[in-house]
């Protein structure tokens, strides 16, 4: 079996446009985001690309079961700015019956009262066991 990052994907939380009070934005593995305005009043701009992060697990066996994990949550940071956090979430525990399929990752965002504007980078990790 072999794991591949695809081509250009990452996880994409879109433009946040924060505020005083901070709160969180959801990308879904199928790629739709939210903002959620819990506590506070933060946006996201309607045109940003939500996007899940996207993996390819090929060269399956059919008949043996891959149990797929990912990190529960990430560090998001950019020099001289406050981190946030993410939270993780795959929605195949498990692979069996094909040759091949698509793995996407998608989150929340917490963000930060007040966080810096800019772009933020982190890195995690997937397992993928038989």
């Amino acid at each position: 079996a072999t794991l591949t990052h695809a081509n250009a994907a990452a996880l994409d939380f879109g433009t946040i446009i924060a505020d005083t009070d901070g709160g969180t934005v959801q990308v879904s593995t199928d790629g739709s985001g939210t903002a959620t305005r819990t506590p506070g009043d933060i946006s996201v701009v309607e045109s940003s690309n939500f996007a899940p992060d996207h993996f390819v697990l090929a060269n399956l066996d059919p008949l043996t079961t891959y149990t797929v994990s990912v990190d529960p949550s990430v560090t998001l940071s950019k020099a001289g700015a406050q981190d946030m956090t993410a939270t993780l979430t795959t929605p195949v525990p498990s692979v069996n019956g094909v040759t091949q399929k698509d793995l996407y990752v998608g989150g929340t965002l917490t963000v930060g009262a007040n966080q810096a504007a800019g772009e933020y980078e982190g890195h995690y990790n997937m397992t993928v066991t038989y």
